[in-house]
């Protein structure tokens, strides 16, 4: 297996929160697995576009364990701006790397042990569950990796590993 994270990560600011992951053996498609195209350089989600997440993270910040099935979520897309404002007041800075989802009031959101899963716009990959203040607490949305400002990136890095291993496809 190779990984390859972005050389501009940092922990505890999670900004370019995002690798790329080459699997030691190939996937088998079929109906419960199959790919997914990913947002183009750029292509925002307009703000309150319905996007859907989904992981097997904890069903509440208390819980002690995560979720045995496969769960879903419906959240909108929260404005840079409005994100922006909630998370710079407690010094956590939004970054264009970062798209924001949620409701404001809380109550529906990814949690623990989501994280890396998918946020879906248009039956496209949008974001990767990045970070959070709680789990659907009210006034912090989730924050997700930003797939389409950091298309290039990860365009780049799957050529890289397709040129280092030959026989991959995507």
């Amino acid at each position: 297996m190779d990984l390859v994270l972005h050389k501009d990560y940092e922990g505890g600011k999670w900004d370019n929160d995002v690798a790329i992951m080459r699997l030691a053996e190939p996937l088998t498609f079929s109906y419960v697995i199959s790919a997914i195209g990913m947002a183009e350089v750029d292509e925002e989600i307009p703000n309150g576009g319905e996007c859907i997440v989904t992981g097997w993270g904890k069903m509440s910040e208390n819980a002690t364990e995560s979720s045995p099935t496969l769960r879903r979520v419906l959240v909108p897309k929260i404005s840079q701006e409005d994100c922006a404002e909630v998370y710079n007041s407690h010094g956590y800075p939004i970054t264009r790397t970062m798209v924001c989802a949620g409701y404001l009031e809380g109550g529906k959101d990814a949690c623990q042990g989501d994280s890396g899963g998918p946020l879906v716009y248009n039956n496209k990959l949008s974001g990767i569950v990045s970070w959070g203040i709680g789990c659907a607490e009210p006034g912090f949305p989730g924050v997700y990796s930003n797939v389409a400002t950091l298309r290039e990136w990860i365009d780049t890095n799957i050529n890289n590993l397709k040129t280092k291993h030959e026989k991959i496809t995507v």
